[in-house]
């Protein structure tokens, strides 16, 4: 399991800055330097390699001020043409703890001298043995709760839903990071179950609750995979993070959320 870097916290929940198409990742970096985050996620997987060198550029290029700490990635999704010099430059230059990856990558040689970092993500209904065989060839499982919880709510859904496995990884201790994205809530629209009630841009606070149903699941590391601004993400984060704690602050003082995310 990854480690916990910081002892007083259980959990960190970090932003995720993706790279959606539909969405320009180069304004997430003026969003890194205007609020002045120092902590993130990166989703790369929309890029091939001459993009993911120009993301890596823009965000050596971000300003450094006196007294301030360079930004850190401790969570990267690693991509299916990733070479391992990219890896040992992420864990250099960014401080990279850990990685996670979709099945089919973990046969890469490239990622021989950094599988007890690489955790594999729980996606499609593969046989579950195939699944096990997986989960030991790297250091276990990037639990991506917005997949399980699609896979146990849609009988239509080819996403795992993990049974009895998601029990064992969290006796063999073995759930190192985790993705955490939008469901949709409402149960009565058809398409939900024909495309899915993921969602990767939040509109509305209650689209996380269903994180509560695993808690004792969750892992140090809690990435947003959501293509939501940095800006609203801050909100999405305090919420998740409180929501984590037992707090559910749309009980305690009702928030406008669709009101943030308009800005």
């Amino acid at each position: 399991m990854a480690e916990n870097l910081n002892s007083t916290k259980k959990h960190e929940v970090l932003m995720g800055l993706t790279t959606n198409p539909k969405y320009d990742w180069k304004l997430k970096i003026g969003e890194i330097i205007n609020h002045e985050i120092r902590r993130i996620a990166l989703f790369p997987t929309q890029l091939d390699i001459k993009e993911r060198e120009q993301l890596y550029y823009a965000l050596e290029s971000i300003p450094i001020k006196p007294g301030t700490p360079k930004l850190q990635i401790p969570l990267v999704h690693l991509r299916h043409d990733t070479k391992a010099e990219e890896i040992k430059y992420l864990i250099e230059n960014w401080k990279t703890k850990v990685f996670n990856v979709h099945e089919e990558l973990l046969d890469s040689k490239e990622l021989d001298d950094y599988r007890h970092i690489i955790y594999v993500e729980n996606r499609f209904k593969t046989p579950e043995q195939s699944f096990k065989e997986s989960l030991k060839n790297c250091a276990g499982l990037c639990l991506d709760v917005t997949h399980l919880h699609e896979g146990r709510i849609n009988l239509f859904s080819k996403l795992r839903d993990m049974n009895g496995l998601l029990e064992e990884c969290k006796e063999d201790n073995i759930i190192g990071c985790s993705h955490v994205s939008a469901i949709d809530t409402n149960k009565w629209n058809p398409r939900n179950y024909l495309f899915g009630f993921e969602r990767h841009k939040l509109s509305d606070y209650t689209e996380l609750k269903y994180i509560q149903n695993y808690l004792d699941y969750l892992p140090y590391f809690i990435s947003l995979e959501l293509d939501n601004k940095l800006e609203h993400q801050i909100h999405i984060k305090f919420y998740l993070e409180n929501l984590i704690e037992g707090k559910d602050l749309l009980s305690e003082d009702p928030i406008d959320m669709k009101r943030l995310l308009e800005k």
